[in-house]
């Protein structure tokens, strides 16, 4: 009675990697990028005093760090498809390095000004390239997933940088 009876036994298919070692040096690029800048924009107010500034002034400098990160974007989207993600992923790593030194010794607000400007173009350029490279670097099949873990990063650095 069973004779013709058949069992097909499949193996479910196995779920690509999500994990390599790209997508952890990009995760940790950006999510140290992101620590960097939210560390300075919880205390650029307290610099801004230091200095001899007006608290409004520490709202005009986030405000040039956020326009500048704001309009930078689609630009770097254009030139990334052109030149390659990774090379602006790092030309935006180095312009908020050099920036980090130069906030330190910024004794004036017009040099502030300036500093925060090009900061916010270097966050933009590396924000933007860091999610397209994460992007690039996933499996198709777990795209999403990969994803969520990477927006992980910038939850944390949100989360830790203000308390540094």
């Amino acid at each position: 009675m069973l004779r013709n009876f058949t069992v097909n036994h499949t193996d479910p298919p196995k779920k690509e990697r999500l994990v390599s070692k790209n997508f952890i040096l990009v995760m940790l690029a950006a999510t140290s990028t992101t620590t960097m800048n939210q560390f300075f924009n919880s205390s650029v107010a307290l610099h801004v005093t230091a200095i001899g500034g007006l608290q409004v002034h520490a709202g005009i400098l986030l405000t040039v760090f956020t326009t500048a990160a704001l309009a930078v974007r689609p630009v770097t989207g254009i030139l990334s498809d052109k030149y390659g993600r990774v090379k602006l992923l790092i030309v935006g790593a180095f312009i908020c390095a050099a920036c980090s030194l130069l906030y330190g010794i910024s004794s004036g607000m017009s040099t502030l000004i300036i500093v925060r400007c090009f900061m916010g173009l270097g966050f933009g350029m590396h924000s933007t390239c860091a999610g397209a490279v994460a992007a690039d670097v996933l499996p198709k099949s777990r795209l999403a997933e990969g994803i969520g873990i990477f927006g992980l990063g910038g939850t944390v650095a949100q989360a830790l940088a203000p308390m540094i």
